[in-house]
């Protein structure tokens, strides 16, 4: 299915992490031209799309790359979701893949009411390419493991039994509608991507990754009140932490924290680091009680008596707590 793909912007030099045999793109094919056609009258609807993805696609692009897969599979979820992390679908497909619950927990994904990882970016996009592998697998071939992504991978089986000559995707003309379109609709999207400036596509040019910063919560709170807390933008807490479904973060999760975090982290004291965290201190002022710091950080009593060994609710003037600390697997510059 694939070509080597040039990225018209920054995503780290190509190279070619799969075995996978490259072969052109059927321009001359009637599906993928009325593809092409209908594209070059709505551009925008890819433009949304990678202007959506512009906070995390060069990680869905890294993860693609470590399952060996082609580059072009990052692209995929403009076919299933446009980039939307909280698409879901009258089935029950959810997040940038569109995986069904049963599809997602076989995968290894947690499908839960208030917490959903078919909406987190970084699982997620494991948990598909992991099928995407597992489907390649199967057929032996891109434009199949692809349709099988969409329609299931029995449907495919089912179809190619009924075919003798040429077994290719093209040849299955009794597949479903939408998987029939599947296929041609990708490529499409695949070609004026390729060729942005020949279709005078003006492409987002700069991307990003999911931020590495992480920090358990230690009570129950909310992406609302740790933006308050971190002096972080909500809009992008909870791109990085739409798995939390309502915005509430149960007591011992993990959520990602903004590049921002590193430009709010001064205004909160003493701060420390080692190689894998970041510790926050506050010095105690006149006035302030376990009950007073507790609440202005989100924390509880308990939990603040605990870290710094506390036996009394007694605190001095100028006397140094450890408030919380921040999991980093890459510098805060």
């Amino acid at each position: 299915i694939f070509y080597f793909f040039n990225f018209p912007w920054d995503c780290n030099a190509h190279s070619n992490h799969s075995n996978h045999s490259s072969k052109p793109i059927p321009y001359s094919r009637p599906e993928v031209r009325f593809f092409i056609s209908y594209y070059q009258k709505h551009p925008q609807e890819i433009i949304s799309s990678l202007k959506r993805a512009q906070p995390y696609f060069k990680t869905i692009l890294k993860i693609v790359r470590e399952h060996g897969l082609p580059d072009e599979i990052a692209f995929l979820p403009i076919v299933e979701s446009k980039f939307r992390i909280k698409a879901k679908s009258f089935a029950g497909a959810a997040g940038l893949w569109q995986l069904m619950p049963a599809t997602a927990r076989y995968l290894g994904l947690k499908v839960k009411r208030y917490y959903d990882e078919r909406y987190d970016i970084v699982k997620s996009t494991h948990a598909a390419c992991r099928y995407l592998k597992y489907l390649y697998n199967i057929f032996g071939d891109w434009d199949l493991a692809i349709a099988a992504y969409n329609s299931g991978p029995a449907t495919i089986k089912r179809q190619l039994r009924k075919v003798s000559y040429e077994k290719n995707v093209w040849a299955l003309n009794k597949l479903p509608l939408e998987t029939q379109e599947y296929i041609p609709e990708f490529y499409a999207i695949l070609t004026l991507i390729k060729y942005a400036h020949l279709y005078g596509l003006e492409l987002p040019k700069t991307f990003e990754s999911v931020p590495d910063i992480k920090y358990e919560v230690k009570i129950k709170t909310t992406l609302k009140d740790i933006s308050k807390l971190f002096k972080l933008p909500y809009s992008k807490l909870l791109i990085y932490n739409a798995a939390y479904v309502k915005g509430i973060v149960p007591k011992n999760h993990i959520i990602y924290l903004t590049k921002e975090i590193s430009h709010a982290l001064p205004s909160y004291g003493i701060i420390k680091k080692d190689a894998r965290n970041i510790y926050i201190y506050y010095k105690v002022k006149k006035g302030d009680s376990l009950w007073k710091i507790a609440r202005k950080f989100g924390i509880s009593v308990r939990y603040l008596k605990k870290i710094n060994y506390l036996k009394s609710h007694r605190l001095k003037p100028g006397q140094t707590l450890l408030i919380f600390w921040i999991a980093k697997s890459t510098p805060l510059s």
